[in-house]
């Protein structure tokens, strides 16, 4: 089941009468679908869902794993901005979370450990953390040619080289930069 309620909002997967499943968010009683096409395709995949919320450095995220598709998609409730975790190259394998007085702890949907989520570390078991992050697809619901002149790092201190590589043909081939 993928719901959240977290102070005065709700959000949920839902299913149309006529089909189709959209994510829909509920701020005390003002109701609105937030979900986007590209993600909409991969819930009508999916026979069932797996969501919770996490509090973390002052942003409240709703984790919706989809099982069937392989991927977990992300909304921040703040910027109102869906992202795509992955783990492995597959879907993020945590199903709950909970803050035990401020320890991030999740646990793992098929061992049953609970791992501690920090943002202060950076590397597990001294290795680097890797993080790849790629953007749901940009159309703004129009056909027409877009042109991106501009990208912006925003983050904590980096201390290893950053790298970016973009797609224009939906993610089957990637600059190399």
């Amino acid at each position: 089941t993928a719901i959240l309620q977290s102070e005065k909002t709700i959000m949920f997967v839902a299913a149309s009468r006529i089909g189709g499943h959209s994510v829909w968010r509920v701020d005390g009683t003002q109701a609105k679908e937030i979900s986007i096409e590209y993600i909409e395709k991969f819930l009508d995949q999916e026979t069932t869902t797996n969501g919770f919320g996490i509090r973390i450095n002052g942003h409240m995220l709703f984790i919706l794993n989809l099982p069937i598709s392989d991927r977990t998609f992300v909304y921040d409730l703040e910027e109102g901005m869906w992202t795509e975790w992955q783990y492995d190259g597959g879907v993020f394998p945590f199903n709950n979370f909970c803050d035990a007085n401020g320890t991030f702890l999740l646990q793992h949907n098929t061992n049953g450990k609970i791992y501690k989520l920090s943002p202060e570390i950076f590397n597990d078991f001294d290795a680097d953390i890797t993080v790849e992050i790629t953007l749901a697809k940009q159309d703004f619901e129009t056909d027409n040619f877009k042109f991106f002149t501009q990208t912006t790092l925003i983050g904590d201190s980096i201390y290893a080289p950053v790298n970016l590589s973009w797609s224009d043909d939906d993610y089957d081939t990637w600059s190399s930069n």
